[in-house]
């Protein structure tokens, strides 16, 4: 009724939570294994962690094989730039079907000349004492002067080169005038087309951050730009 004087009740508060500690054998699993700890692969877990937000304080492995720089040493060229004389064959090539006939260039004065033509040739002959085989050679000036020559003589870059080289198609090192003649050295050959005659090639070990990952990704990015630019420029036209 209206008028009345309203009495409000106090709402009852709930018991208090009692924490009892668990004695060995209360509620117990039935299989003891489940109370092992679970095995974590650390090396796992550390690729976890430096997937996260907050891996700015967990250090990064260097790479071993480029020591972090992101470069190695270009194979092809030894950190060159450029290949040697005859590329990447590192010796003359002599065939010995076909080596009657072939000129040569000796790199130092062998009796006087440096021009010869192969005219005769001995192979091998193991059973007799003759390991390696062997090249007759005429001084292309004076047919008199001939020299035998072993074939792995031969195929050394430093000592012979194939065809018959002009002055200007070799280096020299020493005095021309001494008795012995200067000596004469292969040209440096073409620049490398492995590291572009830099000498170095980004690291291809895997996971290296700073290696072929890196140089890709910055390649993908300056394609991605160029495209966007030739867009524009195509439709401003």
């Amino acid at each position: 009724p209206r008028g009345a004087v309203r009495r409000v009740v106090p709402a009852k508060k709930p018991p208090p939570l009692v924490v009892r500690a668990a004695r060995h054998g209360d509620d117990a699993p039935a299989d003891a294994s489940a109370r092992r700890p679970r095995l974590v692969d650390p090396s796992n877990e550390s690729k976890k962690r430096a997937a996260t937000a907050g891996a700015k304080d967990i250090p990064v492995e260097t790479c071993v094989a480029c020591g972090g720089v992101g470069v190695v040493e270009c194979r092809a060229c030894g950190g060159k730039g450029t290949l040697a004389a005859g590329g990447f064959h590192a010796k003359n090539h002599v065939d010995m079907a076909n080596v009657v006939g072939t000129n040569w260039t000796a790199h130092r004065r062998t009796k006087g000349w440096r021009h010869f033509e192969c005219i005769g040739k001995s192979p091998a002959d193991k059973a007799n004492g003759k390991p390696r085989a062997s090249v007759h050679l005429a001084a292309t000036c004076d047919r008199d002067v001939t020299v035998w020559v072993d074939v792995k003589e031969l195929k050394d870059r430093t000592l012979w080169s194939a065809g018959w080289k002009q002055r200007e198609d070799l280096d020299w090192i020493g005095d021309p005038d001494q008795p012995g003649g200067a000596v004469a050295v292969p040209k440096p050959g073409a620049p490398c087309v492995a590291c572009d005659g830099e000498g170095r090639v980004p690291c291809q070990r895997r996971g290296c951050v700073n290696g072929a990952e890196r140089v890709r990704k910055q390649r993908e990015v300056i394609e991605r730009t160029e495209r966007t630019f030739k867009k524009v420029i195509k439709a401003t036209r």
